[in-house]
C-alpha cells in the first residue's frame, strides 16, 4: 500500500498509518489453517430405572367357603377366621349327625330385629373386615336323606319309635288276625287190678289166689290257644333305602292298634 508524501498529504498520512498497523495486528494474529483434524464422536447412554409399582394389599379376610359344613364344623372356621355368625333360618338337630342341617348359604345380614330383611348373598373368599356378622341360611333337616331302619318283627310301638327317630312318618294296615286253636293230648293214668289163680296138681292144699296190677294209659284231648303277637310282618319300603325325610313307611300287621 502507498501512500503520498507531502505537506499536504498530512490527514491522508495519518489514515495510512492507521491502515499499516492495522496490517500489522492482522499478519500477527492470523494462522495458517491446520488440516482438518479428526472429529471425535462422544456418545451418552442414558440409564432408565424403573421404580416397582406401588401394591395395596387388600384389606380384610377372605370368607372361608363352609357351604355344606355341619353346624358346629361351620360356626368353627367361621369363627377361627374372625366373623360372627348370625342364623337366617332355626337350624334342625334331632339328635343325630345325619338329622343335622348343613350350611345352604351365606349373606350379609339386614340390620336388627329382623335380620332376613335386606339380606345380601354372599360368596365364598369375600374379603371382610374381622368380626363382621356373616348370616347363614341352613338347610331342613336330613340334608343328605333318610335311611329306612329294619321294623318287621318289632312290636309296633318300637316299629314307631324307630320310625320316628329316622324323620319317617308310618301307616299301619290290618290284615285280619284271628285266633288259632291247635288241640294237643293229655295224658292221663289208670290203675286196674287184674286176679290171676293158680293149682297145684299134686297138692290137696286151697288153691293159691294172686292179685296183679296193670297200668293202662288213656289220652284225653287238651286245648291250647295261640293269639298273633303284636309285630310288624312286613314294610312297605326296604330297610336300608335312603328317603327324603318325612316318606310315609307303610307297616303291615294282622291288627293294627286302634
Amino acid at each position: 500500500m502507498i501512500c503520498p508524501v507531502g505537506p499536504g498529504h498530512r490527514p491522508v498520512l495519518v489514515g495510512c498509518a492507521f491502515l499499516a498497523a492495522a496490517c500489522v495486528l492482522a499478519s500477527c494474529t492470523g494462522s495458517p489453517t491446520p488440516s482438518a483434524a479428526p472429529k471425535t464422536t462422544t456418545t451418552s447412554s442414558t440409564t432408565t430405572t424403573t421404580a416397582p409399582p406401588t401394591t395395596t394389599l387388600p384389606q380384610g379376610v377372605g370368607v372361608p367357603n363352609v357351604v355344606g359344613m355341619k353346624i358346629d364344623l361351620a360356626r368353627f372356621y367361621l369363627r377361627t377366621a374372625g366373623f360372627s355368625t348370625v342364623p337366617l333360618n332355626p337350624p334342625c338337630n334331632r339328635g343325630t349327625v345325619p338329622s343335622q342341617s348343613v350350611v345352604a348359604s351365606l349373606s350379609i345380614p339386614g340390620r336388627p330385629p329382623n335380620v332376613t330383611v335386606g339380606a345380601q348373598p354372599l360368596a365364598p373368599g369375600t374379603l371382610l373386615p374381622k368380626g363382621t356378622w356373616v348370616g347363614i341360611t341352613w338347610s331342613g333337616c336330613y340334608p343328605a336323606g333318610t335311611t329306612v331302619p329294619l321294623v318287621t318283627e318289632h312290636t309296633f310301638a318300637v316299629a314307631v319309635h324307630l320310625l320316628h327317630l329316622a324323620a319317617l312318618n308310618w301307616a299301619c294296615y290290618s290284615i285280619g288276625g284271628p285266633t288259632t286253636t291247635t288241640t294237643h293230648p293229655a295224658t292221663t293214668t289208670t290203675t286196674r287190678p287184674v286176679t290171676t289163680s293158680t293149682a297145684s296138681p299134686t297138692s290137696s292144699t286151697t288153691p293159691t289166689s294172686s292179685t296183679t296190677t296193670t297200668t293202662t294209659t288213656t289220652t284225653a284231648p287238651r286245648a291250647t290257644t295261640t293269639t298273633t303277637p303284636n309285630t310288624v310282618l312286613s314294610q312297605g319300603t326296604k330297610a336300608g333305602t335312603v328317603v327324603q325325610a318325612g316318606v310315609v313307611v307303610a307297616l303291615v300287621m294282622h291288627r293294627c292298634p286302634q
